[in-house]
């Protein structure tokens, strides 16, 4: 999901459709925020928040009138910390475009799934020491 080119180049059958889809990626580095690069910070973005963009842009012809829609966010969306301010705010406005997107197309079904600390690899990338997982 981090390669924006392969999203948009997806294609599918006229014949094809979705019932929904389930968007569930997270990325981050636990750091200060002097303290990422300019790529950390990119890829925290682009996968938290944009590259939902371009797959709902793709797969949106393809959707059925009342299809579902899930997407899996995180507490940090509304809890400000340390170390993790652009993984925070990428999850904000993941949040925010989940509710914008469910007022704009009434017919789908939005759901945003907000959860805590998953016991996934996301936290040997995020956090080598593995300090903010306990």
């Amino acid at each position: 999901l981090n390669d924006l080119k392969s999203i948009q180049a997806l294609q599918f059958e006229d014949n094809t459709s979705f019932d929904g889809f389930i968007y569930s990626a997270g990325l981050g580095y636990f750091k200060s925020i002097s303290d990422h690069s300019f790529s950390e910070m990119i890829e925290t973005y682009q996968l938290n928040l944009i590259s939902f963009n371009v797959l709902y842009t793709v797969l949106r012809p393809y959707l059925t009138s009342n299809a579902h829609i899930v997407g899996i966010s995180s507490q940090a969306a509304f809890s400000t910390q340390a170390n993790a301010a652009h993984y925070g705010a990428s999850k904000a406005g993941f949040y925010a475009l989940m509710n914008a997107l469910r007022l704009e197309s009434p017919n789908l079904h939005i759901m945003t799934v907000n959860v805590g600390p998953i016991d996934t690899p996301f936290h040997q990338k995020a956090d080598p020491s593995m300090k903010y997982a306990k």
